[in-house]
């Protein structure tokens, strides 16, 4: 619990701009998937998901925990595109649906390609502005994200537009800057990466991120974590676990996985399916 809410407080930054949108343009902060997606019929029958703001997909877990893998499933539609798990950078293709599945502290949240989330690096519980920005960025398209901080009249717009083709973001202030702390600076996360965060002062600039190496997802260990925390026998998970890690290719992958009970085998499939690394930048 504690978790989330300090969650919600990171996001504020992001939720601020969104209630702006409602109030200004009459765009709810939650929407279901056929407001986006009218003509698609698997937007309707996802009932339970939404987009929460521009950037973020949910997915919320209503069933009980299997005790036998100690984890509750979903079935989510993934709309055309790219999408990534927010917490761990798991890599989903749409279009298309998919069983998932989560331990019971997790939360299926999902990140358009291309997202652009800022949230408070220090979270408190006051109103301040935040001193330090945390910029989540995710590979896809080239975007932009206008931040709006203030209120009524007086209020600061920080434009953050990330080009990945050239690997390059920018960062244009405008409106009230003296609401904003004195000695404000960002920090952008390129998710997918293994790339340190940048860290630059508030001011209108442009950064370069920089040569982009691919952050491996370590499909053998979500693999070894799965099995080890199953309720089943240690010798059967081992041999599962060798014959899975050494398999030469997909073919082979999926030859071991699809006699499995449906259980064992739809969880291995989410790890399987969703362990592509991105390329290279």
């Amino acid at each position: 619990m504690k978790r989330y809410l300090r969650l919600r407080h990171s996001l504020l930054p992001y939720l601020y701009t969104m209630n702006v949108a409602t109030h200004e343009e009459g765009l709810p902060l939650v929407q279901p998937l056929y407001y986006h997606y009218p003509n698609q019929e698997e937007a309707y029958e996802a009932k339970n998901q939404y987009f929460f703001g521009s950037e973020l997909m949910v997915a919320p877990i209503t069933e009980n925990l299997d005790p036998v893998y100690h984890s509750a499933s979903v079935s989510v539609w993934f709309p055309d595109g790219v999408w990534y798990d927010f917490f761990h950078d798991w890599k989903y293709e749409g279009k298309g649906k998919l069983t998932v599945f989560r331990a019971s502290q997790d939360i299926p949240v999902f990140a358009r390609a291309g997202a652009i989330i800022p949230m408070d690096a220090q979270p408190q519980t006051g109103v301040e502005l935040p001193e330090m920005l945390d910029w989540h960025l995710f590979p896809g398209d080239n975007r932009s994200f206008l931040l709006v901080e203030g209120e009524g009249a007086s209020k600061v717009e920080t434009r953050l537009t990330v080009n990945w083709d050239e690997r390059k973001i920018r960062l244009d202030l405008t409106g009230d800057i003296a609401l904003l702390p004195e000695k404000r600076q960002h920090q952008f996360f390129l998710h997918t990466f293994e790339t340190a965060p940048i860290l630059v002062d508030n001011q209108s600039q442009e950064i370069a991120m920089g040569e982009l190496r691919s952050r491996p997802i370590a499909k053998e260990d979500r693999m070894f974590e799965l099995l080890k925390s199953a309720n089943l026998a240690y010798d059967r998970k081992n041999e599962l676990f060798v014959a899975c890690s050494t398999a030469k290719d997909l073919k082979q992958l999926m030859k071991i996985i699809t006699p499995l009970e449906e259980g064992l085998r739809q969880r291995l499939f989410e790890v399987i399916y969703s362990s592509e690394e991105n390329e290279d930048l």
